[in-house]
């Protein structure tokens, strides 16, 4: 994903679009984004990746 020591990846799995949607409201994903931009130099990026195969 990036060469940078400073990066950090965090990966989450969804079944589907409203449970990302869901995950985002949550309380615990609130404070999460809350104390992570506390450390960032610039906003969060975010990529979603589809499964194409789980063998």
């Amino acid at each position: 994903m990036n060469d940078d020591p400073q990066t950090c990846v965090i990966v989450e799995r969804c079944i589907d679009e409203a449970s990302v949607a869901a995950r985002g409201r949550t309380e615990h994903a609130k404070k999460m984004l809350a104390e992570i931009r506390n450390l960032l130099e610039g906003p969060p990026g975010a990529m979603r990746l589809v499964l194409i195969s789980a063998e």
